[in-house]
């Protein structure tokens, strides 16, 4: 007769397989929570700002909590910091500023200013926000190899006097030469700067513009010979416009005034090279 033998039970068995699902519960809850933890981060993250707007402080610095963190946490994950996006320049961001400071040879001092952020977008492919030429963010002369937002407004604004180039927010050799280029066109002195005469000429020039400025409270009502501003920039645009070759300076001088007094000869208007 063959013996029954109860089941074998192996209680060590079943208390380490116990053990090891637990723990397996344990990791995945806290790879749960910290995925949750990060995507919250992220949602509640402020949105997105351009570095180059004027909403965003010249020196970017830690402690700061805003869209221009955000901004700046995922330029620095485009450049592999891998960092969380949460719009709080804390030490971790810190670190990846110093850390992208570092490998693209600039002053490495934390601080993200209109160096770190021009290597930023100039090697991530995105282009800043355009600014004002006339803002203070720009400087007062634009020269070649300035890289920012300032320089996106120069291009777009070349690209609408027909200078073709690529908006790439870098001022570069193309940008340089169609700099250039429009001062001949515009009779201003061709050094291939940014200056306040140039800016004039770039906003002043194109009809709808210089329309709109003469016909503005801020010009008078009979404008002549002497006068210098934005209004004379905007007339010497136009007047351009209607074939008169003249240097666009802000300044109603000879030349202007004999441009007036042709200009109302062809038109058939009383000629006096006054601008009523």
């Amino acid at each position: 007769m063959t013996a029954f033998l109860p089941p074998t039970h192996h209680p060590r068995r079943r208390r380490v397989r116990g053990r090891t699902l637990r723990l397996t519960a344990v990791v995945a809850m806290a790879a749960l929570v910290a995925g949750g933890t990060a995507a919250a981060a992220r949602a509640s993250a402020a949105a997105p700002i351009n570095l180059d707007s004027a909403s965003c402080p010249t020196n970017i610095v830690e402690y700061e909590t805003d869209g221009c963190v955000t901004e700046l946490q995922e330029l620095l994950n485009i450049h592999n910091a891998g960092i969380g996006v949460d719009g709080q320049f804390g030490p971790q961001t810190l670190a990846a500023v110093r850390q992208f400071q570092s490998e693209a040879g600039i002053g490495v001092d934390g601080q993200v200013g209109p160096q770190t952020k021009a290597a930023l977008y100039g090697s991530s492919g995105r282009v800043p926000t355009p600014i004002k030429l006339t803002s203070s963010a720009c400087p007062a002369n634009m020269m070649e190899n300035e890289k920012d937002g300032c320089v996106v407004e120069l291009q777009n604004l070349l690209d609408e006097h027909g200078q073709h180039i690529i908006v790439d927010g870098q001022f570069g050799q193309q940008t340089f030469a169609a700099v250039e280029a429009f001062q001949t066109s515009a009779g201003i002195g061709v050094d291939g700067q940014v200056g306040p005469q140039t800016k004039a000429a770039l906003y002043g020039t194109g009809a709808q513009q210089g329309v709109a400025n003469l016909f503005s409270p801020t010009c008078p009502e009979n404008m002549m010979q002497g006068e210098i501003d934005g209004c004379v920039v905007a007339l010497q645009s136009l007047l351009n416009a209607h074939g008169q070759h003249i240097g666009v300076d802000g300044q109603f001088g000879q030349q202007t005034f004999a441009a007036v007094e042709a200009f109302q000869t062809s038109a058939g208007i009383g000629v006096d090279g006054q601008v009523g």
